[in-house]
């Protein structure tokens, strides 16, 4: 069926074919060519413009070929300046941070100039929100001993516990390990900030051993009292964030949020030595 189909329309064009070219010949031995030219325009006419429409069709899509090239460079290159600002923001945000504590370094040297210090990298941490034992990049090769406190300018973090050639590890003070002796400075109530498992998920420790009858308000500042073996006096352990009264001991305690932000620390100080231990 479709092979006869095929061959009436091949006959169908061919005598087509042979009628317009016995036309053109009749037409043009009797000077009636302009027929032939307008049945020629006739039949030409929509093929050319379906040429052109082609060939307008390809010249739009080589534009939208090229812009497309171009915007994908200019995307590459706007890419790329980001980048660089990215990069520029992070240095210029480092300089901040180094500047700070250089100022917070120069500063405890005035006021702590018995202090003997000795700069570290915190290259270390336990996973957590709060930091508890981290890692320093500085050791015995530098003069670091275990039990020599570590500190945020004039606040207080922890202590150093273990000791190798280019590193040190360190529990700061919410660390069930960490205890030390403090007062509290607007009434120079004593008592004892201890590391305590129950709390040191929310980064703060407990003050203890405060008389029950004891002056103390939420926002008190907590500073060390320098009676124990590793903590100098005067260094800021935190604030005062809750109370909590022990009916049973007679005894007042309160939870103390720190004054270093342990979360957030990358340079601390070692304090090396002291002016009284010479």
């Amino acid at each position: 069926m479709k092979y006869l189909l095929k061959s009436k329309a091949v006959i169908f064009v061919f005598t087509v074919a042979v009628i317009l070219v016995a036309a053109s010949a009749v037409l043009s031995a009797t000077g009636r060519a302009s027929l032939i030219k307008n049945a020629a325009a006739t039949v030409i006419t929509p093929i050319q413009n379906g040429f052109a429409y082609c060939v307008r069709a390809i010249d739009g899509f080589a534009e939208r070929f090229t812009a497309y090239d171009e915007l994908k460079s200019e995307n590459e290159s706007l890419k790329a300046r980001l980048a660089e600002q990215e990069e520029e923001l992070y240095a210029a945000k480092k300089l901040i941070v180094e500047n700070e504590y250089l100022k917070e370094y120069l500063e405890l040297k005035d006021t702590q100039s018995h202090l003997e210090l000795a700069q570290a990298s915190v290259i270390g941490r336990e996973s957590g929100n709060y930091m508890t034992v981290f890692t320093l990049n500085k050791g015995s090769l530098h003069g670091i001993k275990p039990n020599m406190p570590v500190i945020d300018g004039n606040n207080a973090v922890g202590y150093i516990t273990e000791v190798g050639v280019n590193w040190s590890k360190a529990v700061t003070l919410i660390e069930t390990a960490s205890s030390v002796g403090c007062y509290v400075e607007r009434t120079g109530d004593l008592g004892v900030c201890e590391g305590d498992f129950s709390y040191k998920k929310e980064g703060v420790c407990r003050l203890t051993y405060l008389p029950y009858d004891a002056d103390i308000q939420q926002g008190d500042r907590i500073l060390t009292s320098g009676l124990s073996d590793i903590y100098p006096d005067g260094l800021v352990i935190g604030y005062v964030k809750d109370i909590l009264p022990d009916e049973t001991r007679r005894e007042i305690h309160a939870l103390i949020e720190t004054a270093a932000d342990l979360s957030e620390l990358r340079e601390v100080m070692i304090i090396t030595g002291r002016e009284k231990d010479a």
